[in-house]
């Protein structure tokens, strides 16, 4: 075959199983990119150590195809909606410091339509009593994240606000100045705080696209009025 020919049939191979990947993180919820990959070089007869694995970054490509496609992402209405609740709840743990990361910062993800935060607190259990004094139900799990030469698992907090997933994973307060890696490309995940979200939210606001959703948390958190 020339060679040309066989550059084309890989990458072709490559495409289709980061298109099958893609589906995979979607429809059965899983977060880890190599796991997916390999699940479906399986399905596809390609074998999960196969040479034609795509990267990390074609998954995410391919997953932002898909969601766009087949009405898995958010629409602009929902990202600003989730923004502002994100922007509650950072308001409302104060002074406990939050960071906006993932989907509804990026737009895309498998996990697009949860709200993650970073938080900072020490011990942990800060953010149990600030949720409890307000009378927020939460879940309580841990998942594991990459930094450099370590890999810690975190405890999560998880409820619903405003018809929205909240996830709260606790980090040390020395913590703000170094952001874990991405699962994708190895780089610093993309985080913002209260001021940086505020500023997208005043923007979005003079343009006229804002609009508050019903919040449960007390309204003075608010920014959108």
């Amino acid at each position: 075959m020339p060679r040309n020919l066989s550059l084309r049939a890989a990458s072709a191979r490559r495409a289709r199983i980061a298109e099958e990947a893609a589906r995979i993180l979607i429809e059965e919820g899983l977060t880890d990119y190599g796991c997916a990959k390999r699940k479906a070089a399986l399905r596809l007869g390609e074998g999960e150590h196969g040479q034609h694995l795509p990267s990390n970054q074609e998954i995410e490509q391919a997953l932002s195809v898909r969601q766009r496609l087949y009405a898995a992402g958010l629409t602009r209405e929902q990202i600003q909606k989730m923004r502002q609740v994100a922007c509650g709840v950072m308001r409302f743990l104060l002074p406990i410091q939050a960071r906006l990361t993932g989907g509804a910062l990026t737009e895309i993800g498998p996990t697009a339509a949860e709200i993650e935060l970073h938080v900072f607190a020490d011990p942990p259990e800060l953010v149990a009593f600030r949720l409890l004094d307000a009378g927020i139900d939460y879940d309580l799990t841990e998942r594991k994240l990459r930094f450099k030469g370590a890999e810690p698992s975190l405890p999560v907090y998880r409820f619903e606000e405003a018809g929205w997933a909240v996830h709260l994973t606790v980090f040390k307060p020395d913590d703000i100045r170094q952001s874990p890696l991405s699962p994708v490309n190895g780089r610093p995940l993309q985080r913002i705080g209260l001021r940086v979200l505020e500023g997208l939210l005043e923007a979005e606001m003079r343009a006229g696209h804002c609009q508050v959703p019903e919040l449960a948390l007390p309204p003075r958190w608010l920014i959108c009025k």
